[in-house]
């Protein structure tokens, strides 16, 4: 048992599940050093994984770092660390705003974060020290081809990252500038990770990347996502797992992925379709490759090889070429697809993007306006798709259970984005999170389900 006196960490990762992932590897490196998790009243050192996408994601950045300096101030002898996307954004106003700063470190320094943490406490040196690297992650330079990872996720869900990146440059997206162009992970080190967490008791395994379907391109010379889909089937058991796609290009999904989900056991018939919008001038502006015809032939492929396919879509409102009619447009293609999930999004005019040039001509009411339009038809929509459930048995993970009652997910729920299940309990019961469950569906709300064991029908 070692002598050393114990390092107390209070970790706060915001934005996407890329940048979590992130967290979980630097968070592995600092453990290895002898640091432990603990809450903030009880950390000396605060350390803040940042976001910087979108307006909205710096706001939260900003009141977070502000929290966090406020403990700095008050504990003197405590160090406050600052990495991750915000940094390469907004790198010297951080410390204009903030000088309680003692780190800040852009995404590239991520794999060497833990050295970089060493020399701060170690140093008597005064002011803030600052490293910013060309854009990365924190599997960029790691010297470990499988990184250790700390969960920050419950024990049977993990998110595996299989590039870095993105060579896209839609004019709305500042990933390029804060992530720099797509480097993707082998298929040997994806399929290996995957196997491990698995191994260690994950239940679902959910792929990400800044654009899945262009994964490989940078390395094989071709896309080789349906490849890396097979390989990971042949190595991963064929029950009790679920594995998930998030964030392909509309325009590049094709036969391949889709068979791919229709055919592999483990793979979730889910579609994420992040398709932006569905007006041509629109789509154009914001330099995104197919149009609308394309979108929906994509979709009725989908749906002719995947007969239980889960559609998942995300639209972006208010960019400076929405005209009232392409807006129309997005309404009735929205009615027409009828997504069994729609994420929606208020454009946020940003710095290092195409779009920057263009202003910001959609005042923000409108756009607010215009975002509860589509989540007031998307509601109506849900709620039929979930009705039509009722008295029907689905096959569930369970995320958290109590005494009376638990939360599940279907295969139609990713995590965080979409609804929850809750699941009425019989007295003395032995559910526990991690597992799979039968369950019948008894009532439908637009977002979330209600159900019962299959094998309690007293409930």
């Amino acid at each position: 048992m070692s002598d050393a006196p114990e390092k107390r960490l209070h970790l706060v990762s915001l934005g996407c599940a890329k940048a979590l992932v992130d967290s979980e590897v630097v968070t592995a490196q600092l453990q290895r050093r002898g640091w432990t998790l603990t809450n903030e009243a009880e950390a000396e050192l605060y350390l803040i994984n940042t976001c910087g996408f979108i307006e909205a994601a710096l706001d939260e950045t900003y009141g977070e770092i502000d929290r966090l300096a406020e403990l700095r101030r008050d504990n003197p002898d405590s160090r406050l660390v600052v990495v991750g996307c915000a940094v390469d954004a907004e790198g010297d106003e951080l410390l204009e705003r903030f000088p309680e700063i003692d780190l800040l470190a852009g995404t590239g320094s991520l794999a060497r974060l833990g050295t970089l943490i060493d020399n701060l406490v170690e140093s008597p040196a005064k002011g803030a020290q600052r490293y910013h690297d060309a854009p990365g992650g924190a599997y960029d330079g790691n010297p470990d081809l499988l990184p250790e990872r700390v969960a920050l996720t419950p024990a049977h869900l993990a998110y595996l990252k299989i590039s870095e990146g993105c060579d896209l440059g839609c004019a709305f997206c500042r990933i390029p500038a804060l992530r720099g162009p797509q480097r993707s992970r082998p298929v040997e080190a994806v399929v290996d990770e995957a196997v491990s967490l698995a191994a260690g008791g994950v239940r679902e395994i959910i792929l990400v990347a800044q654009e899945t379907t262009a994964y490989g391109r940078d390395l094989y010379g071709e896309p080789r996502l349906a490849a890396l889909l097979e390989e990971l089937a042949l190595n991963l058991p064929t029950e009790d797992l679920w594995l998930r796609v998030l964030y392909p290009n509309p325009a590049r999904v094709d036969d391949a992925f889709l068979e791919a989900l229709a055919v592999q056991p483990q793979l979730a018939p889910y579609l994420d379709l992040p398709f932006q919008h569905a007006d041509s001038e629109v789509l154009a502006a914001m330099r995104r490759a197919g149009g609308p015809d394309d979108l929906l032939r994509t979709i009725e492929r989908a749906r002719e090889l995947i007969p239980d396919l889960v559609l998942r879509g995300t639209a972006l409102v208010g960019f400076p070429a929405e005209s009232p009619a392409a807006f129309e447009n997005l309404v009735d293609f929205i009615e027409a697809v009828r997504f069994d999930h729609l994420g929606v999004f208020t454009y946020s005019a940003m710095p290092d993007t195409p779009a920057w040039e263009l202003g910001d001509p959609v005042d923000d009411d409108e756009k607010e306006v215009r975002a509860e339009a589509l989540h007031g038809l998307q509601e109506a929509i849900s709620l039929q798709h979930n009705s039509a459930l009722v008295g029907k048995t689905r096959r569930v993970l369970v995320d958290a259970v109590a005494e009376k009652d638990a939360l599940a997910r279907g295969v139609r729920h990713c995590p965080e984005v979409d609804g929850l299940i809750g699941v009425s309990l019989p007295p003395n019961h032995d559910w526990r999170p991690g597992e799979f469950r039968d369950v019948v569906i008894t009532n439908a709300q637009p977002y979330d389900l209600s159900a019962r064991p299959a094998d309690d029908p007293g409930v």
